[in-house]
């Protein structure tokens, strides 16, 4: 995980009186069926925290950031402007995710970012892939303004979004750019229409989410 990702909300259990996860059916199937994670995946700049944080408006779901995690795994390096160690990164977020047991449906902002990261999330794990041309994502966070947006590190997170987004696997939960119904090209799209297109999915309400 880089400095150059936006915070989400720390990680805490959604309030009682929201939903955690039980929604009705349509077109006889159910989307969340069997999902206990939902992972925000996609470069800097393709609004992964904006959806993460619209999903938890939206339901009431307790919210995890990959940021926060790998500031706290590994702050020299996130201080220095680079990414945390993989080693100890790894180890804080199963840490934090056992933390989240029994808390209801989590969503994950900032995973998986690389082939690597792919076998550190449950079977139970419904992946959003958020993918958004590379000068249109230099655009939107030069408009964001935070000093650690290098142009090397964002060049460094295209990259392995593009050898991640060709996976694919038996679990259902990994994906290919050509699985629309999880991968949603946010380069022409506003964050509210995005995550418009996404909760209306999770509900039922539509068969894919654009």
């Amino acid at each position: 995980m880089s400095g150059g990702e936006a915070d989400a909300r720390s990680f805490a259990p959604p309030p009682s009186s929201r939903v955690t996860g039980k929604i009705e059916p349509v077109y006889g199937r159910d989307v969340l069926r069997g999902v206990e994670f939902i992972a925000i995946a996609g470069i800097p700049g393709s609004g992964k925290t904006t959806l993460a944080m619209a999903l938890q408006d939206a339901f009431g779901w307790a919210l995890m950031s990959t940021g926060d995690i790998a500031r706290r795994a590994d702050p020299a390096s996130i201080l220095d402007g680079g990414l945390a160690n993989e080693r100890v990164f790894r180890e804080e977020f199963r840490d934090t995710l056992a933390d989240t047991r029994g808390s209801g449906l989590v969503v994950i902002d900032g995973i998986p970012r690389n082939r690597e990261q792919a076998d550190i999330l449950p079977p139970s794990t419904m992946v959003v892939a958020l993918t958004v041309r590379p000068d249109i994502a230099v655009e939107r966070l030069t408009r964001r303004g935070r000093s650690d947006d290098t142009p090397d590190l964002i060049a460094k997170r295209v990259k392995e979004q593009a050898a991640l987004l060709e996976v694919n696997d038996s679990h259902g939960w990994l994906y290919q750019l050509a699985t629309w119904e999880r991968c949603v090209n946010t380069t022409y799209k506003r964050a509210p229409d995005v995550a418009a297109g996404v909760i209306a999915y999770l509900r039922n309400e539509k068969r894919q989410m654009f």
